[in-house]
């Protein structure tokens, strides 16, 4: 909830994100503190994990710490932050599109040539046992097209799939693995997502990233499971 004397902490926090420094966070330490005691209590199998905006960052990070140590979660994230040029948010037009696919394509080959000249192949294995790990994790993500903040997942995602379909796919396996924006592992990098895309439109930014939007009874939308094969 939104009040003033949070504002400060809620600030530092969207830093934290944007920086994936998100695990440097008291809050988030909190919060895996408290889903490590839930899990201990309840078990996985009772345990499920839900945010929204910022609040799902935490969650989304959460899930993937213990799904790295085996522990699947059930996870619900509304909006969840997406880190990088809103490329998806481009006019729809034809010209756009393949100005997306051109963008999306170099950047790809960019981080799997950045991958391979660190050496990043050395070590293999080890990032496969944790990758292998994360891809049987299924959270649900919740995202409006025209939400600046979570848009570029449907981008993410479908970028994978069009890599695949024009014999780059061994390109993009790299490329989902790695980052160049730095040391710390971007939030959005998911091998596996139930993705919801919801199809009633916006008039506003605030509508766009509201989280009321999708409890309304007659909202529509569009549900496709994105699942990593290697």
């Amino acid at each position: 909830m939104k009040k003033w004397d949070t504002m400060p902490q809620d600030l530092t926090l969207d830093v934290k994100i944007i920086r994936n420094t998100l695990e440097q966070s008291p809050r988030f330490r909190i919060a895996m503190q408290a889903v490590h005691d839930t899990v201990s209590i309840a078990g996985a199998a009772n345990t499920w994990l839900a945010g929204h905006s910022s609040g799902s960052a935490i969650a989304l990070l959460a899930g993937k710490n213990m799904a790295k140590m085996g522990c699947l979660l059930e996870t619900y994230l509304f909006n969840p932050p997406f880190v990088g040029v809103p490329v998806e948010l481009t006019t729809k037009t034809e010209i756009s599109e393949i100005l997306k696919c051109g963008i999306r394509f170099t950047t790809s080959v960019m981080k799997a040539g950045v991958a391979v000249a660190q050496h990043v192949l050395r070590d293999r294995p080890q990032m496969d046992d944790w990758f292998a790990l994360l891809s049987r994790w299924t959270p649900y993500l919740f995202v409006h097209p025209s939400n600046p903040v979570s848009a570029e997942y449907v981008g993410y995602f479908e970028h994978r799939e069009w890599m695949v379909k024009i014999g780059a796919g061994a390109i993009e396996r790299i490329a989902t693995r790695n980052s160049i924006s730095g040391a710390y592992q971007p939030l959005h990098l998911l091998p596996s997502a139930h993705l919801i895309v919801t199809l009633s439109p916006a008039q506003n930014y605030k509508q766009a990233h509201g989280l009321e939007q999708w409890w309304k009874p007659n909202i529509q939308c569009q549900l496709k499971l994105h699942e990593f094969s290697d």
